[in-house]
Parts: C-alpha cells; sequence; structure tokens
C-alpha cells in the first residue's frame, strides 16, 4: 500500500486495473463453483424429501439440513456477485481515468443542462463542447453532481479559504484506490435525482400516523402465536379455530393496509438506494486527514449504521409483495405494521438529519474529482495564493488551459493588478486571443473553486468573474445581436455594483455595429470601467483602442500575439508579446483559399 502511494497517477490506475481483474477472475471461479454446488444441494434436497415419503421420516430430518445448505449458498453467491459487480466498476473507472490521461473525458457522464444568462459559464465552457466539467467532476450521486455544478457556477471559495481546500487535496491526490473505490461506490448507488429528491422530502414530512394502541399490539403479536401455536399443539383447540384465530391478525393488518401502503409507496422501494449509500459512506470514512474531509467524516459517523439500518427494515417492508410471505408474516408477527413502524421511528430518530447526510457525501465527492485532477495533472499545476499586501487583482506565470494539458501547449503569463486595471490584446486571427481570455477565466475559477490551477505560480484577490465573448442574437425574443451585446455589457456594469471586484474578460467590443461606432463605443465603455472597481481584459482587433495607453499610463497596458507568414504557410507562436499589434492576416487567409486575388 505504500508503494501504491508513491506511483504517480498513470501507473496508480494501470497497478488497480490488474489488481481487479485477478480479483475479479478469482470471483467468478467462486461464483461457477458455488452454483454447482446449489445444483447438487437441490438434488439432494429434493431426493432427500422423496424419500421421506417413499421410505423413512429420518430423511426429512436430512432434507432440512440440505434445504439449509442451499439457502446458504444462495446467500454466498448474492454477496460474491455484488462484489464482482463492485470490482468490476472499479477496473471500469480506473480504465476511464487512464483515457482521460489522453484528453479523452467522454466516457464520465454528460453534464446536466444550465439554464439562464449566466456571468461566465457559456463562455468558458463549463458545460457544453469539451466542456470543463467533464475534466473535472468525478460525483456520480446527484447530490454529488449538484455540488460540483454549484462551484462551478458561483466560484464560492475566498483567498482566506482556499488552504483548506489545499490540504484536503493534497490529502487525498495520491490516495488513487481510495479515490477509484469511492467513485464506484457512488456509481454503484444507482438514484435518480428525482427519486433522491422524494427520499429527502418524506424525511422532512410529520409522521404520517402513530397509534400507542398498535405498538401494544405488535408487542403481545408474538405471545398472542405462541399462544395460538401452543393450544393447537397439545389439542387444546382445532384446527378451524387455529386458523381463525389468525385471521383476527390479518384483519388488523388489512384495517391499516392504506396507511402502511402510503408508507411504503413513499420510501419502502429504495432499501438498494440506502444499502449503497451506506457502502459508500464506509469508503468516506476512511478518508485521509484534513480539515475538510475530518468535517464530512464527522457529519457521517452516525450515518453509515443508520442507513443499514433503515435498508434492512425497507428490505423487510419489501416482503408485502410476496403473497405467501406477507399472509404468513403479518398473520404471525403482524409484519406490516411491525415494519411501517420501524420506518417511522428510524425517520423521527435520524429524518432531520437526512439532507444534512447526502450534502456531506456531495462535498466529499467535489473534493474527490478535484483531487483526481490533481492527481491526473500534477505536473503541471500549483495551488494559487492570496495576492501579497493587500493588493487586488490577477498575477500568475505559466499559465495553461486545462483542457490542454494533455497536448503540447504554449504557457503565458498574467499581469493585471494595481495599478494596471485594463490589459488590451490586440492580434491577427487564430493567434491566440480568446484562448488567452478563456486561459485566464478558467484558471481564476479553479483558483476560486479551491481547486489547483495551471500554472507554475499563481496569485489572487478575491474577484467576480464576469465574460461577454459569444454574445448571440435571439430570434424568440426578437433580439438583434447589437442589443444583445449591449444588454451583457449593462449585466456587467450591474456586477460592479457589488463590492468585490470584477475581473471582466471581454472578445471584441460591439461586434454587432459598424467600424466607427465600434471604435467609439468601445473606447468609452473601457474608459467607464475605469471608474469602477473593475480589471478586464480587452480582446480586439480594433488597434485604435490601444491609444488609451497615452491617456492612462498606469491603469492600461497593451499586449498582442503575433502572426507570421513565411513563404506559404502562416506561423503563430502563441505566445503573449508587449505592446500593440502590427501585423494581420485576414487578406493572406482569402487569398490563400482563392476567395480574393
Amino acid at each position: 500500500m505504500n508503494y501504491l502511494r508513491k506511483m504517480k497517477a498513470e501507473e496508480g490506475y494501470a497497478h488497480i486495473v490488474i489488481e481487479e481483474n485477478g480479483r475479479i477472475q478469482k470471483l467468478t471461479k467462486q461464483i461457477n463453483g458455488i452454483v454447482s454446488l446449489r445444483i447438487l444441494s437441490f438434488m439432494l434436497v429434493a431426493g432427500t424429501i422423496y424419500l421421506t415419503f417413499a421410505n423413512s421420516a429420518w430423511f426429512g430430518w436430512l432434507s432440512l439440513v440440505f434445504i439449509g445448505v442451499f439457502l446458504w449458498l444462495v446467500k454466498r453467491h448474492n454477496a460474491f456477485s455484488l462484489e464482482r459487480k463492485r470490482r468490476r466498476e472499479i477496473k471500469k473507472i480506473a480504465e476511464m481515468e487512464l483515457i482521460a490521461l489522453r484528453g479523452d473525458h467522454s466516457g464520465f457522464p454528460a453534464p446536466p443542462a444550465i439554464k439562464g444568462d449566466h456571468p461566465f459559464a457559456y463562455d468558458l465552457d463549463l458545460f457544453h463542447g469539451d466542456s470543463i466539467y467533464r475534466l473535472l467532476n468525478r460525483a456520480r450521486t446527484p447530490d454529488g453532481i449538484a455540488t460540483v455544478t454549484r462551484q462551478l457556477l458561483e466560484a464560492p471559495v475566498g483567498v482566506t479559504e482556499m488552504q483548506q481546500w489545499h490540504e484536503a487535496i493534497t490529502a487525498l491526490s495520491d490516495k488513487h484506490r481510495h479515490r477509484v473505490s469511492t467513485q464506484a461506490a457512488a456509481s454503484l448507488t444507482d438514484v435518480k435525482a428525482e427519486q433522491l429528491e422524494g427520499i429527502k422530502a418524506w424525511s422532512k414530512e410529520s409522521a404520517v400516523w402513530s397509534s400507542d394502541k398498535l405498538k401494544w399490539l405488535l408487542r403481545l403479536a408474538p405471545f398472542y402465536t405462541v399462544l395460538v401455536l401452543g393450544l393447537y399443539g397439545m389439542d387444546l383447540i382445532p384446527e378451524s379455530l387455529m386458523i381463525l384465530a389468525f385471521l383476527l391478525p390479518l384483519g388488523v393488518v388489512g384495517a391499516n393496509i392504506k396507511r402502511t401502503g402510503e408508507v411504503y409507496e413513499q420510501i419502502g422501494k429504495h432499501a438498494q438506494v440506502f444499502e449503497g449509500y451506506s457502502f459508500l459512506i464506509e469508503h468516506i470514512l476512511e478518508a485521509p486527514l484534513s480539515k475538510l474531509t475530518d468535517e464530512v467524516r464527522g457529519e457521517l459517523q452516525e450515518a453509515s449504521n443508520a442507513f443499514k439500518e433503515l435498508a434492512k427494515i425497507l428490505s423487510n417492508f419489501d416482503q408485502r409483495n410476496n403473497f405467501i410471505v406477507a399472509i404468513l408474516t403479518n398473520a404471525f408477527f403482524l409484519s406490516e405494521l411491525r415494519n411501517c413502524m420501524k420506518v417511522l421511528k428510524w425517520k423521527e430518530k435520524h429524518g432531520q438529519n437526512l439532507v444534512a447526510w447526502f450534502e456531506a457525501i456531495g462535498k466529499y465527492e467535489l473534493l474527490i474529482s478535484l483531487a483526481t485532477f490533481h492527481a491526473n495533472h500534477e505536473e503541471d499545476l500549483s495551488f494559487p495564493s492570496a495576492m501579497p499586501d493587500g493588493q487586488q487583482g490577477v498575477k500568475a506565470q505559466s499559465v495553461k488551459h486545462p483542457l490542454l494539458l494533455h497536448q503540447k501547449v504554449v504557457a503565458n503569463d498574467i499581469g493585471i493588478h494595481d495599478p494596471n486595471r485594463i490589459l488590451i490584446i490586440t492580434g491577427a486571427n487564430m493567434a491566440g486571443k480568446s484562448t488567452y481570455l478563456r486561459t485566464i477565466g478558467v484558471n481564476v475559477l479553479l483558483a476560486r473553486m479551491g481547486s489547483p490551477v495551471a500554472a507554475k505560480d499563481f496569485e489572487l484577490s478575491d474577484l467576480r468573474l464576469f465574460t461577454s465573448m459569444r454574445t448571440s442574437d435571439s430570434l424568440d425574443s426578437g433580439t438583434s445581436y447589437f442589443m444583445a451585446e449591449l444588454k451583457r455589457l449593462a449585466q456587467l456594469m450591474d456586477q460592479t455594483k457589488d463590492s468585490t471586484p470584477v475581473l471582466a474578460l471581454l472578445d471584441e467590443i460591439l461586434k454587432g455595429t459598424n467600424s466607427l461606432d465600434k471604435e467609439q463605443g468601445s473606447r468609452s465603455f473601457v474608459k467607464r470601467l475605469l471608474q469602477h472597481p473593475v480589471y478586464a481584459v480587452v480582446a480586439t482587433h480594433d488597434v485604435s483602442l490601444c491609444t488609451l495607453k497615452e491617456e492612462h499610463r498606469q491603469e492600461v497596458e497593451n499586449y498582442h500575439f503575433a502572426s507570421e507568414v513565411r513563404g506559404e504557410d502562416l506561423y503563430f507562436d502563441y505566445k503573449l508579446h508587449d505592446g500593440v499589434c502590427d501585423t494581420m492576416n485576414a487578406t493572406w487567409l482569402m487569398k490563400s483559399m482563392g476567395l480574393i486575388d
């Protein structure tokens, strides 16, 4: 195990695949052996029952022994099959991680659909295309998925809180088996969001009903059963009276069947859900020590046994669907009422904790997700820190886009902090301006999620992200492209009313109007930004915007991405250079494609 902890991600996942493959093969052999023994024991049961009637009652006792053996083999078969299923899931996830190391995240669950005009989600590819969500997310439960999604959308971690997130991620990062096994356990809960919401709603509702009289009947039922069977065994009552006596408990159950049915419909079908969550919590309780993992473990300390208990109760409750078993257990023990009361008693004791338990599991899945990101790309990542001396903005070295880490990618620096508050980026088509903006945005988002970032060094202050890069028109709402742009910029100005500074990433302001309008409007808007707590990176083809540096020497900086024609090829170095771009390539590209002479 110590050796495994020292492994890099690729070695760790490969080791898990090999190890689990061996365990799966062993379990398969054991299962096949049990199947053979089950067939043999069944034949012995049938044979001894036949001999009981044909020869001697002594074989009846032997048949009971073989029935016990058969039932034990069934139980072992189910246990081994479940274990094999879990091992296969662990192997599958380790294989998916190996594929993900090559940049292919398509095997992981698709991102949720996000509605609304979010400040940065669409422009930064959080949930569409080759998304950041798929790169990061390793959550499988509904609450885990919701927690990862919320962390991406809200970026809630302040710079003073980052350290505790970094400690938790570091503690989990090299625990490859723990992370993969936890993912597998979460995957096997196999619960839908709607199903879990129903369980949560049930936990918050007041008890459907309760009756002291019924509680007394449940206590007396076993004694009543023993009494009736005893009287019949001593020939003190006839068979008909015994049958009549057991119709009485069935009548009690029947009189309350509507109420017990309501409880069953709300919660009775979820035994496997709680059994799966119990297994998942057992993994979480093995988490390595850190402040955040300790908080989660403390929240879930009671949950594992509570979920096991409820899973057992619900499994018994589900026997109501087996007609013969239901008749016998209700006649002898009032099992319908007994199981229903156990459910309500469990709810009274634990119901108020249920939502918090699910949320704690979701938070741990978020930590597993960020730790996996760190483990998979450790050589390209670092943990961000707060800017010193109360400065505001972002300062970083060798920053890369996290979706490009599996490729050979050019890294760039970032420097937008007091007093430099506006960076104007010019450059030719395809030179890297938009990618640079997204690289800044995604890494700031990662930092505000508590995650490591794709940079050599990264410092930032508390900033709220805002982007305007992919504005589109809308035929449904009758909104033109230009009006959609204006609404987006108005949304940015609304963001400036908050006390926390905004980091705005703007790609080609006012694309939807003519050149003169664009030049004048863009210039005026950038000047307006200087009056507010905004740090902005503005990508543009309009080099005239760069003359703002003459009016605001400290606040505005000019940078560019260059292109160069070498013979018949267009060359990009994708490096950020000082100053204003003096090369453009639109005409050359049109000529090379035969569009113009």
